[in-house]
């Protein structure tokens, strides 16, 4: 029984701006802007061109293999067998954690809104009705995606015409007009600190890679490998729409100095009132917490699904639903997991999302060295500069975004690591080996 192939070019591409999120930028506005002094344009800039170098990566390698498990299949291809664990293994931290990291923004966002209602009882809700959306397969979550991708598209539209009109009448007191300032300030320009603020906004671009999880689930002569670089395109013009003209009407973050968290909705509320500051936290809330948490769900089960099928991981993990053809077993762990990290770390978002970076930063800066490995070195180049010199960029500027990260982001990456290579030992004492069958 083989995972079902019902996926076409706009459902990955979709599927990829949903795990993006287009209003990404809301839940952690306030930390890139303090972090930068307020140069946000400049830190979403830095970020697309870090991300464009790993999209064309991703895009050569889904090209060269459908196969649903991501950079652990082409680190495993370029890199042998044991560094592609080490690459699937960064990534299982990344896509384990976000979708705790989303339920935690999510839950947030609906506090905001509903107070009265404790927090762990909404991140019940989002996580029960994922995991049954997930297992449910993808046409249901493609149906969900467009809906709620529509709505973004409708108020990231109303944010930015609001702002419009708004500073070219004069009506936000504490804005300086269309000034550079998001884009470049001489007093605060330091390349430390726009890599350190480019280290908490990479996660807003986490997803283009996502859709790598879904190539085998592609229909036959679906271009997929095109999808990461269309996708990254298309959500750094919607970001930069966003926190540019944010930055704008509110240059001086005094007013959410002390609750980061809630700095978009302070921005917001300035904009268009009570209204629209309550329209961004319930669809920041039903986003991140569903459609969103909904597309990470799918993408760590796929991934799981496709180490359990080598074996690496307990063979039971490769199940799949005679229904569906979903891998419903690899789906039900990531929901139980999702629900233990919630319940324990609830207040620790900024760690979070430091450790997620790790994981995605670490699996992709591998994925660059797996695209040089198996196009310079295994095989006869074809592209010099996607092949080659793109992959090189990526991993000098991924390096240093990596160097960056929090300290204790990197000391808990590293012992994540350490957990990795002690199961490849006990994988070799238990006799097993990664399978490295040829792709038909």
């Amino acid at each position: 029984m083989e995972l079902k192939k019902n996926m076409g070019f706009g459902g990955l591409l979709i599927y990829a701006l949903i795990f993006m999120v287009p209003i990404a930028p809301f839940g952690i506005y306030g930390d890139v802007f303090n972090v930068s002094h307020g140069m946000v344009g400049m830190v979403y800039l830095t970020g697309f061109v870090g991300m464009l170098f790993t999209a064309l990566s991703y895009g050569r390698m889904m090209k060269e293999f459908r196969k649903s498990g991501s950079v652990y299949e082409y680190a495993k291809r370029g890199l042998g067998a044991n560094i592609g664990f080490i690459g699937g293994w960064c990534m299982l931290l990344d896509y384990i954690i976000i979708p705790a990291l989303l339920y935690i923004v999510a839950t947030i966002a609906m506090h905001e809104i509903v107070p009265e209602v404790p927090a762990l009882v909404w991140a019940a809700i989002f996580i029960a009705f994922n995991t049954v959306a997930a297992l449910v397969g993808l046409n249901f979550t493609d149906k969900v995606n467009k809906v709620f991708l529509a709505f973004m598209l409708v108020l990231i539209g109303l944010f930015v015409v609001m702002a419009y009109r708004g500073l070219t009448t004069g009506e936000f007191p504490d804005s300086q007009g269309f000034t550079m300032a998001p884009f470049y300030q001489k007093e605060h320009f330091n390349i430390g600190l726009v890599f350190s603020a480019v280290s908490i906004a990479v996660m807003s671009f986490l997803g283009f890679d996502g859709v790598s999880t879904l190539t085998e689930e592609a229909k036959d002569g679906v271009k997929t490998h095109y999808v990461p670089l269309v996708s990254l395109c298309i959500a750094v013009v919607l970001f930069l729409a966003q926190v540019v003209f944010a930055a704008w009407v509110l240059p001086n973050a005094d007013a959410f100095q002390s609750n980061s968290g809630n700095a978009w909705y302070v921005v917001a509320r300035i904009v268009g009132g009570g209204y629209l500051s309550t329209a961004c936290a319930l669809l920041t809330a039903l986003s991140w917490g569903i459609t969103n948490a909904l597309a990470s769900q799918t993408a760590v089960s796929r991934v799981i699904f496709g180490m359990a099928k080598d074996g690496v991981l307990p063979k039971s993990l490769s199940a799949l639903n005679t229904r569906f053809h979903t891998p419903h077993v690899a789906i039900l762990l990531s929901g139980v997991v999702s629900a233990l990290l919630v319940f324990l770390f609830e207040d620790h978002l900024d760690v979070f999302v430091s450790f997620v970076n790790f994981g995605a930063l670490t699996g992709f800066i591998l994925l660059h060295l797996a695209v040089i490995s198996w196009c310079n070195i295994k095989n006869k180049r074809q592209n010099v500069f996607v092949e080659l010199i793109s992959p090189l960029c990526g991993i000098l500027i991924l390096s240093y975004v990596w160097i960056s990260l929090d300290q204790s982001a990197k000391l808990l990456g590293l012992a994540w690591l350490v957990v990795g290579v002690i199961v490849i030992g006990i994988n070799k004492f238990r006799g097993v080996s990664i399978n490295m069958e040829a792709i038909d």
